[in-house]
This record gives structure tokens, sequence and C-alpha cells, in this order.
């Protein structure tokens, strides 16, 4: 597939192109040059939840906080609803 660039120096990515890469109005492109080509790469935001992960530290885990902060769930009979302290076992 051709295309040309423009006076400004645009150029436009074939539709069966940007169909197939998903490229759409506001996806952002990364260009290098490349052992004499011109090689475009989308960029995929960053998800920032990942980023979050595992900054608490959670004694007990995820699923004590939820217990302590909601209480036992309907399938929770029997466990307790707190986080162990630094000095319980198995901490």
């Amino acid at each position: 597939m051709k295309t040309t660039v423009s006076e400004k120096g645009q150029i436009t990515i074939p539709k069966r192109l940007r169909d197939r890469l998903g490229l759409r109005p506001g996806t952002v492109l990364d260009f290098e040059e490349a052992g004499g080509r011109l090689v475009g790469r989308k960029l995929v935001p960053a998800d920032h939840l990942d980023e979050l992960l595992g900054i608490l530290d959670l004694p007990g885990g995820a699923d004590a906080f939820v217990r302590q902060t909601r209480g036992p769930g309907p399938g929770d009979a029997g466990l307790e609803a707190r986080v162990p302290g630094p000095n319980d076992p198995g901490r």
C-alpha cells in the first residue's frame, strides 16, 4: 500500500490497515527509524490500576481486610473477622 507525505509531513494510513490494527481517532503512535525503514507502533495506554498493585501491606491478606471492614459474609461461618496482629502466629 502506498501513501504520500503531505507538505505538512502528514500521511494517511489506509483504512484497511487502520481497521485491522484497531487505529481509531486519538490513537497514539510511536515512530522510529530502523534499518532505513519507518516503523510505527501503537502505544497501549498504561493501566493505572497496575501501578497500585501491591502497594498496600494488608496483614492477613485482602480477604481478612474485607472481613474486618464489612463483617463476615454468608459463606464465612466460623472465620474470624479481624486482621492478625504482628505477634499472631503465622505472621
